[in-house]
Parts: C-alpha cells; sequence; structure tokens
C-alpha cells in the first residue's frame, strides 16, 4: 500500500473515532432518576415518599401519606448535576405524624448534596441544603441502621465507598466504570446488603453484619452488557430474602432465598413502556402488610408507575403514580467521560490531518525528486551521446 492510501486509511479511521466520541455526549432521551424514600428500622417499611428529578433538571418529591398530593419541587440552595442519581430515606421524629424526609443527589462537580425537610399534615417546612464536600463518579445509595446514616457510592478509582459520618472508606471491591448502587436493608435486621456492576459486568455485592464488610452473597454472573443499568434491591430476614428488579425491554427480578440467585421474572407483570436500562426505585414491607414490595418505573409516554404484591406468593399488580412533561433537558451538559471521549476524538482528529498532509507533502516531494533525477539522467545520458567520436 502506498503512501496516500496508508494515510488516508489512518485518517479515516481517526476521524471515525472522532465522531464516535462525539456522539457520546448526545442522547434520544433524557433520564429520569427515581428514589423512594421509606423508614429501614421499621417493619412497616414501604415508600411513603418519592422523588424523581424531571426532564427540566427540577427534583420533586410526591407524598404517599396523603391522598391525590401534588408533586412539589424542592428548593434547590445547589443545583443538581443532569440526570443526577438520588436516593432517599425518611424517619420519624419524637413527635407523632411528624418525619424528617432527606434526599440526596449530585451537583454539577459530582459532590453529594443533602436537601432535608420536616413533613407534617402535608406540609413541607425547614428545608435544609447540605455540601457533603464528597464526590461521587457515578452512583448514590443510602441506609440507616441503628440511627447512623450511611452514604454508598463509586469514587474515581472505580472503588465502592463508604461515607459514614465523615468518614470515607473504601471497602476494596472495583465496580465496572458508571456502575450504580443499591443498598437493601432486611425486614426485622440490622445488616447492609449493597449491590453494585463488577468490572465483569456481574452484579455484585458486599454485606455489612454489624461489625465488618465482607463477600456473602454470591454474584449474579453476566447481569447486564451495560455497566449504567438502573437496579433497586430489597430484602427481608429470617430467612434472607433479596429481590433485585430492573428493566430490561421488560420488567426483570432476581430473587436470592438460599443458596443461589433464582431468575424471577415470570411472576411479575411485563411494566409496559418501561425503558431498558432506566433507574428505577423500590421498597418493601413485612408479608401480608399489602406493600410487601413495590418497584418504581418510569415509560417512555411520561408516567410513573409501580408494580407490586402483597405477599410472598401473591400476584403482581400495576399502579399509576405520577406524570412528568416530556421535556428535553435545558441545558444539556457533557459528563466528564464525554468531555474525555471528545477531546481524545478532536486529537485523533488532528494528528490524522495532520498526518495525511505531511504524507501526501512527503509523497508529492518524492515524485518530483524522482522526477528530477529521471531527467537529469536522460540529460546526461544525451550528453555523453554527442560528446562521442563520430
Amino acid at each position: 500500500m502506498d503512501g496516500p492510501r496508508m494515510a488516508l486509511l489512518i485518517f479515516l479511521t481517526l476521524f471515525l473515532s472522532f465522531f464516535s466520541g462525539v456522539a457520546t455526549g448526545n442522547k434520544d432521551s433524557v433520564v429520569v432518576n427515581i428514589a423512594a424514600a421509606y423508614n429501614s428500622q421499621i417493619n412497616d417499611g414501604w415508600a411513603r415518599y418519592i422523588y424523581w428529578q424531571q426532564p427540566d433538571g427540577k427534583i420533586v418529591i410526591k407524598s404517599r401519606v396523603v391522598p391525590n398530593e401534588q408533586p412539589q419541587e424542592i428548593p434547590r440552595a445547589t443545583l443538581p448535576q443532569n440526570e443526577s442519581p438520588l436516593t432517599a430515606l425518611y424517619y420519624p421524629n419524637n413527635q407523632q405524624g411528624i418525619n424528617t424526609v432527606f434526599v440526596n443527589y449530585l451537583d454539577e462537580d459530582g459532590q453529594i448534596i443533602e436537601v432535608a425537610c420536616t413533613y407534617q399534615n402535608g406540609n413541607y417546612t425547614n428545608w435544609s441544603t447540605t455540601q457533603t464536600g464528597h464526590i461521587s463518579t457515578s452512583g448514590l445509595a443510602l441506609a440507616r441502621v441503628d440511627g447512623n446514616i450511611r452514604r454508598f457510592y463509586i469514587d474515581d478509582e472505580d472503588f465502592v465507598v463508604q461515607l459514614l459520618n465523615g468518614n470515607v472508606t473504601q471497602l476494596g471491591p472495583k465496580a465496572a466504570h458508571g456502575s450504580r448502587i443499591s443498598a437493601a436493608v432486611p425486614v426485622g435486621s440490622s445488616d447492609i446488603h449493597i449491590f453494585f456492576v463488577s468490572e465483569s459486568l456481574s452484579l455484585a455485592s458486599l454485606t455489612f453484619n454489624g461489625s465488618e464488610w465482607s463477600k456473602v452473597l454470591p454474584d449474579i454472573p453476566e447481569f447486564t452488557s451495560k455497566p449504567d443499568i438502573g437496579f433497586s434491591a430489597v430484602a427481608w430476614s429470617d430467612p434472607l430474602i433479596i429481590r433485585i428488579f430492573y428493566i430490561n425491554q421488560v420488567a426483570n427480578e432476581w430473587a436470592f432465598e438460599g443458596p443461589s440467585w433464582v431468575n424471577t421474572t415470570d411472576t411479575l407483570l411485563k411494566a409496559p413502556g418501561a425503558i431498558s436500562g432506566e433507574p428505577v426505585a423500590a421498597s418493601r414491607s413485612v408479608n401480608g402488610s399489602g406493600r410487601y414490595e413495590e418497584y418504581f418505573y418510569t415509560t417512555a409516554e411520561g408516567q410513573i408507575n409501580y408494580l407490586a404484591k402483597t405477599s410472598t406468593n401473591g400476584p403482581s399488580f400495576e399502579e399509576d403514580f405520577a406524570t412528568f412533561e416530556l421535556l428535553p433537558p435545558k441545558a444539556p451538559t457533557l459528563s466528564r467521560d464525554n468531555k474525555i471521549d471528545i477531546a481524545i476524538g478532536v486529537s485523533g482528529f488532528a494528528v490524522a490531518l495532520l498526518t495525511l498532509i505531511l504524507t501526501i507533502y512527503l509523497y508529492i516531494k518524492n515524485k518530483n525528486k524522482k522526477r528530477e533525477d529521471k531527467g537529469r539522467d536522460e540529460d546526461e545520458g544525451d550528453e555523453a551521446i554527442a560528446a562521442e567520436p563520430r
């Protein structure tokens, strides 16, 4: 292959990589993240408050305590990043009927932000915003056990991290880049199970037994081909039961009832309109309470619905919960990974262009030199012939 053809091949390869890098920053739809706020330390721990981030970037809350309550935008002293992960909890105050409700999200720099309020008789008061000073590159989850609130996220080295009372601890394993995190406290237990997508794209987990973290549960192999898939975990104790909910064309579920995971997707309704890989949320309560499990998801039509069961072996049924406007984001921003991809693409494009120009220049220069050398040889040959005696 001659020089120009080789240069053209290199140019086209890097040129296409440039556009693929730019394309990673553009999507056809806006991800609507959801968080279900429930109290993990009571048996009746169903989701009493639901948060979601609308396509215009606003985070709203809707209570399930008061029937027909309208969604309310939370005050945003610190703006969330577009498509921020959300995680939420609530716990009762000393006075009956008063709950402290809070949500965590990421700001534009990836810093974890907490917004809290007091809920009483349908009113949200005493709003506060706290900047934690800690950065998550992906994923965000909360668990409250024995009065302590623990945050979990993925750091810039892709390690699973715990933030407790201002102290950060890398829990050991690495997650797939971009993985989300879900935390589950079994009904009637103080153990904590956290789940994340591993580097092998299995669903991996760690368990806290009250004194230490360790790997207890088996992985779900080949869980996904998409590291940032949305999923949510709920759990019960005596015996330990854990369920993982996610969307893959239809509603999917894995259940652990010892000693292994079983795919129980066929026990759920299909969740028509759900979007594959999109964020989901879940809550749980005691068996037979009427709210044994609830799985929240969004649809392509701008609807938030949930699938529910009233008991362990009860049938799955679907309920509408809320709607949101289908709007494009006001000012789409590129993630750090998108910016890196585009920077690499631009650099590659520039290198390819310079390589092409330089190769063509050298090729033409070499051709001209050969032509000049050939002409010089011919002239010298003619002179030699003319000088021969006749």
